[in-house]
């Protein structure tokens, strides 16, 4: 047993459940940064949508009235964002980019210290992570879930990798417990060889001590 204590622990294997969490708030920085990349049309929606609820709830208007200022709304939220779209489109790239970045570092930072295996995969990871951090940084590409990909991507080797180390480890494991069992069954039958041997013996030299009878005269 002790020449096998090294193999009894199996590898640590990374599953899809354990990386839900990180791969959950990759896709919300993702959102995030869409958002902001698409300021200019998030923005002027946003706008109306606020006016709307907040005209019509003040004045407690309904039906027709409603409507009608909800209209104006629209039309001067489009209005504003026409003008401002230059503004908003450049606000939003800036904004995108710091979240992209701060994101990313955030992320990683996190797998850095909490699952550095990830990053055994040669320099395959290190591409994988610079390119989420490119396209997270380059205007409009920003709206794509560059993060949630790059990451999912390390995580889907990092899962096929370490599946195959533990099915390997069992595949070992059970095999060292086979001839651990079929040594001890020899070791048994040995044993009880030996034991069998030395009642032999012993039985032989109570024969031998045993004095034969003499013969009786006639």
């Amino acid at each position: 047993m002790s020449r096998n204590r090294s193999s009894q622990t199996p590898p640590e294997a990374m599953t899809w459940p354990k990386a839900v969490r990180v791969l959950t708030v990759c896709l919300g920085i993702d959102l995030a940064r869409a958002f902001f990349t698409l300021l200019w049309f998030f923005g002027p929606a946003l706008g109306a949508a606020y006016c709307s609820a907040s005209v019509n709830d003040t004045l407690q208007t309904e039906g027709a009235i409603a409507g009608g200022i909800t209209t104006a709304c629209v039309s001067l939220a489009a209005a504003a964002g026409s003008a401002l779209s230059a503004p908003l489109m450049l606000l939003g790239s800036i904004l995108a980019m710091a979240v992209g970045l701060l994101g990313w570092l955030a992320v990683y930072t996190y797998l850095l210290m909490q699952n550095s295996r990830i990053f055994m995969v040669g320099g395959g990871s290190v591409l994988t992570m610079l390119s989420g951090l490119l396209l997270s940084e380059i205007p409009f590409l920003s709206a794509l879930p560059n993060l949630t990909v790059s990451t999912g991507r390390l995580y889907r080797a990092q899962i096929k990798r370490e599946r195959a180390a533990l099915h390997a480890w069992e595949m070992e494991h059970r095999q060292a417990l086979l001839q651990e069992k079929a040594d001890a069954i020899l070791e048994l039958r040995a044993m009880r060889q030996a034991q069998r041997d030395a009642e032999e013996r012993a039985l032989a030299a109570e024969q031998e001590e045993i004095p034969e009878a003499e013969p009786s005269p006639a």
